[in-house]
């Protein structure tokens, strides 16, 4: 759970008296929500086969395509929607974006 916790230590061993030791550390919780977008090369033609699809986040540590790709990069050769869902590994906090590649 979130808060400050301390831990205090006494040694009561040592001649002259008792020694003590103090060390606190404060727990937070992370709710950042990764943005998100994504932009793609071109759209598909006769002269253009492929179209990369890029996505673009802030804080995204994992990407989970709608076409089952999980990279930051993904070529796409039909037309249609393509969406991704990245996730923010610090705070598993996920957004989505969509993108429609067209046939020309």
């Amino acid at each position: 759970a979130p808060g400050v916790y301390t831990v205090t230590y006494t040694d009561a061993s040592i001649l002259a008296g008792t020694s003590q030791a103090v060390c606190s550390v404060e727990v937070v919780e992370d709710y950042s929500i990764p943005t998100v977008s994504i932009t793609k090369s071109n759209d598909l033609s006769i002269s253009n086969t492929t179209v990369d699809l890029t996505v673009l986040s802030d804080i995204a540590t994992s990407y989970d395509w709608s076409n089952g790709a999980t990279t930051e990069v993904v070529t796409v050769t039909q037309s249609g929607a393509y969406t991704v869902t990245v996730t923010a590994t610090s705070s598993g906090c996920t957004q989505s974006a969509s993108i429609e590649v067209l046939q020309e």
